[in-house]
């Protein structure tokens, strides 16, 4: 009951467990979309020939694979970086409450 009433009361945040669940349903999704280029460039290959085509099609899909893990890795990184300031920034705030009802002066 205790972590349903941090979550219910914005103490905890759900969202940095769902990126991190997106990331991966990420990750697979552009293995699947890689898989299937290079499938199709296999096809396209055989099925109508034209061999240098189908090797373009199959080293894109490569190359779309290792951008698009790239860029996904990093997009979901941001968002962390963003949940993991707000947690400093509220860490912050406690410090100063705690230093002002002590009397101490902050930062000097």
């Amino acid at each position: 009951m205790s972590a349903f009433k941090e979550i219910a009361s914005f103490k905890t945040f759900i969202t940095p467990t769902l990126i991190r669940a997106g990331f991966w349903l990420g990750v697979v999704a552009g293995l699947l979309s890689s898989v299937g280029g290079v499938i199709f460039g296999v096809v396209t290959a055989v099925a109508s020939g034209k061999i240098l085509m189908g090797l373009a099609l199959m080293v894109g899909a490569v190359f779309y694979l290792a951008l698009f893990l790239l860029y996904w890795r990093v997009m979901c990184e941001l968002i962390l970086v963003v949940f993991g300031i707000y947690e400093r920034l509220d860490e912050t705030a406690d410090i100063i409450k705690e230093s002002a009802a002590a009397g101490r002066p902050i930062g000097r």
